[in-house]
């Protein structure tokens, strides 16, 4: 399904196109009519069992306000916490609400965006996938040995291949889509950046109205000049693991002793 790529300068334009700035123009080359911000799930983990979460739902809950550049870390009102953590609170019988994923396509995001883009090539049109070299893991076998570019930011290992490798994890050990994609005719491009918690997608004013209104994606406006911020560091874990563990040898519950924690940590 995969080819590698023979001449990496075709991928050129991308790199001259990136502004090198911490704005959407870092991520998205320039050149594009519109652009979207899509929003990855965030998750609701009970018992094991993994359900989506809206950021628009999360605002709703939290009551801090939604707009177009919100952050999770600052509709959830509280700091990221580490995956100890959260096995810690799922078998105190807890429920969390776990950030999105950061640097990957869900396939929650995947499936329907690849339903759109699809209606956005020609038939047989190949698209290009750029993969971060950063990953520690090696890729599947049915991966073939490629051309890297680097554009003094990232360094991507590229293949090419139909766009319903959107999405596609390329790792034996690591869930890692590509970060970034296009088709040969450089009609749309989707970039996943490795520390970002959203996918922005530069294309025709068409394609991003369509994405706008498609059900199963939270997508919102952007523009080249948004900020666009990493994802917060995780919170202080050793205190947490330390205040969950002692609920089993008090009278306070668990939710009580996250709270008072965690607002600690919101005012340090």
């Amino acid at each position: 399904m995969l080819r590698p790529v023979v001449d990496a300068a075709e991928a050129q334009w991308v790199v001259d196109g990136l502004d090198q700035t911490p704005r959407v123009s870092g991520f998205v080359p320039e050149g594009f009519e519109r652009h979207a911000r899509i929003l990855h799930p965030g998750w609701r983990i009970e018992k094991g069992a993994r359900t989506p979460v809206r950021w628009a739902d999360l605002a709703k809950r939290s009551g801090q306000p939604f707009h177009r550049l919100s952050h999770w870390s600052e509709l959830s009102g509280m700091p990221l916490i580490d995956k100890p953590v959260i096995d810690l609170i799922i078998a105190a019988g807890g429920v969390v609400i776990d950030r999105p994923d950061e640097g990957r396509l869900p396939e929650a995001v995947a499936k329907p965006l690849r339903k759109v883009l699809v209606q956005h090539v020609l038939p047989g049109e190949s698209c290009w996938f750029g993969v971060w070299t950063g990953f520690a893991s090696e890729y599947k076998s049915e991966i073939p040995v490629t051309l890297t570019i680097d554009t003094g930011f990232r360094e991507w290992d590229l293949f090419k291949g139909p766009v319903d490798a959107l999405g596609f994890q390329f790792f034996q050990r690591v869930d890692a889509s590509a970060n970034i994609v296009w088709p040969d005719r450089r009609t749309w491009l989707v970039s996943t950046d490795i520390d970002l918690e959203t996918t922005y997608v530069g294309g025709s004013a068409e394609l991003i109205s369509e994405l706008l209104g498609t059900q199963g994606l939270e997508a919102v406006e952007a523009y080249p000049d948004d900020p666009v911020a990493p994802v917060d560091q995780f919170a202080h874990n050793d205190d947490l693991i330390r205040l969950v563990r002692q609920q089993s040898r008090g009278e306070v519950g668990l939710a009580h002793h996250l709270r008072r924690i965690l607002g600690g940590l919101r005012n340090t």
